[in-house]
């Protein structure tokens, strides 16, 4: 089987090859030996030269594999509270929208940009029940003063008949 090989063996002064021996694949690894010119060459069974590094491999498709599925665990735990945050803020700005300003406070479990974008929507909920109320309160005094000038004018326009009746009455009675 070395045979084969003799010229490569002479030609390179050193390397290996794979060999079959007694129905197991081998390595021949060879080096010249300077001093004397010799070739000097070992035969070692391919199982036991690679066993560390079979060994190895497979360490590191595990750890390969357990390192994916951490990563997949932290990906959905990042998503599901993303997706759990905005679902909640699509919440309340609906309800916003159709006019409901008394919910309780989001809860703003962090300072990140979502814990930022949960406060910014408490505080524009709180904004808006006070803009309403100031409103309100507006209102309320407009509806005020035009019952008052209401007032006033249902007085203007019964003095402005009792001065047109009494007007009439003088005139009647000057004709007499």
């Amino acid at each position: 089987a070395i045979g084969y090989h003799v010229d490569v063996l002479v030609k390179n002064g050193r390397g290996y090859f794979f060999i079959e021996k007694n129905g197991e694949k081998q390595v021949f690894a060879y080096s010249t030996v300077p001093e004397v010119n010799w070739v000097v060459g070992l035969t070692v069974p391919e199982s036991f030269m690679f066993a560390e590094l079979h060994r190895m491999r497979t360490m590191y498709s595990i750890a390969t594999v357990i390192g994916v599925l951490l990563m997949v665990f932290a990906c959905l735990k990042f998503s599901t509270r993303i997706v759990r945050v905005v679902q909640q803020l699509a919440g309340r700005v609906g309800e916003m929208a159709e006019g409901t300003l008394n919910q309780q406070p989001l809860e703003v479990d962090s300072e990140d940009e979502l814990g930022q974008l949960s406060a910014g929507v408490n505080t524009m909920g709180a904004n808006l029940r006070k803009l309403i109320g100031e409103v309100k309160k507006s209102a309320e005094q407009v509806a005020a003063s035009s019952e008052e000038l209401t007032a006033g004018a249902t007085q203007a326009a019964q003095a402005a008949t009792n001065v047109a009746q009494t007007v009439v009455e003088v005139a009647n009675g000057m004709e007499k």
